[in-house]
């Protein structure tokens, strides 16, 4: 009887953190060309998978848009100078 209460909690755990959500942190600030001009975080949205980051470029045409994976928080999509990672946090 011990043993299936503990196998039935174990498993409980184990879902409860495989359902936990993480996203991806925008970085407050991204440098978008070769001599380190900064460019700032202006809004970011999420879908369940990815979070996608825009930042003010007032010298270009259009902002510059980095794209995160929810998952591990690599770089899937965006400006080629985006950071190639970034940090994860409980959403």
């Amino acid at each position: 009887m011990f043993t299936s209460r503990f196998i039935s909690f174990a498993l409980l755990s184990f879902l409860a953190g495989a359902n936990a959500n993480s996203c991806a942190n925008c970085p407050a600030s991204v440098t978008i060309d070769g001599i380190g001009t900064a460019a700032k975080l202006l809004s970011l949205s999420r879908t369940f998978e990815t979070t996608a980051c825009t930042y003010d470029t007032i010298w270009h045409k259009s902002p510059a848009l980095c794209g995160y994976n929810n998952y591990d928080a690599s770089n899937v999509y965006g400006y080629p100078t985006c950071p190639s990672s970034t940090t994860l946090f409980n959403c």
